[in-house]
């Protein structure tokens, strides 16, 4: 390790204790600090979301260098469900594999969603083979490694705030009651699903509602950006990427 490196790693220790990344770009183009809650220290709130979630989802095992990424990750969906809180409107999640952004969600909302349901959309038992694109046929079962019985389990200190319903999107659509959708979370990998998933609940977002497109930056799901993306333009809306591979579509 070259003395900079040093030196640099030294300075950013105090930095990131306090809530702020360190973010450098090759050939010395720059270097700044910027403001990070999502970091270990930065909000201890969300420090004690993130670990709940995480022990649930277990989402990077055995790849302790992966966790920045994933805090940064699921502060996504904590920031828009907290934003949700002062709008009217339900909390809805299309992928829900173990309940871990399900968990963030319930954790952010904690106490503060009488009265108010979050319904979770999964076939617990990984993807469908059906409606796949070309570029998603190693997709097939991935994510079967859940269990409804155990999710709703794992969900059962949030009362009845979540709602689960198993199967096939958009199928298990069709049965569902009116309501405003104040928090939408998508984060069901494949493009079909994802596209129908916005077909069904874009028109039931609040003003001001935001959508988290979980994969949407993701080079393994270029087919679901690209569909998302004719999906925005054609309602003369654009998504914000994001440097974790998330993006957020804002219903005005």
């Amino acid at each position: 390790m070259g003395l900079r490196s040093l030196i640099g790693q030294i300075v950013g220790i105090p930095l990131r204790a306090a809530g702020y990344d360190v973010v450098k770009r090759r050939a010395s183009e720059f270097q700044f600090d910027h403001y990070s809650p999502w970091m270990s220290g930065g909000d201890a709130r969300y420090d004690e979301v993130f670990q709940k979630a995480n022990a649930i989802a277990n989402w990077v095992p055995g790849r302790s260098d992966a966790v920045p990424m994933m805090r940064e990750r699921m502060y996504v969906p904590y920031w828009a469900a907290r934003n949700a809180l002062r709008l009217n409107g339900d909390f809805v999640e299309c992928g829900v594999y173990r309940g871990g952004s399900a968990t963030i969600c319930a954790e952010a909302t904690r106490g503060a969603v009488e009265g108010r349901r979050f319904y979770l959309f999964d076939t617990f038992s990984g993807t469908p083979k059906a409606n796949l694109e070309e570029s998603e046929a190693d997709f097939e079962h991935q994510r079967a490694d859940t269990n409804v019985d155990v999710v709703r389990e794992r969900l059962a200190e949030y009362g009845d705030f979540p709602v689960i319903v198993q199967g096939k999107v958009p199928d298990t659509f069709a049965e569902l009651p009116e309501f405003p959708v104040a928090y939408l979370h998508i984060d069901i990998n494949t493009a079909f699903a994802t596209s129908a998933s916005l077909e069904f609940f874009y028109e039931r977002l609040v003003e001001g509602a935001v959508v988290v497109l979980d994969d949407y930056g993701w080079e393994a799901f270029s087919a679901q950006r690209q569909q998302v993306n004719a999906f925005a333009a054609a309602r003369g809306a654009l998504v914000l990427p994001l440097r974790c591979g998330s993006g957020i579509l804002v219903k005005a």
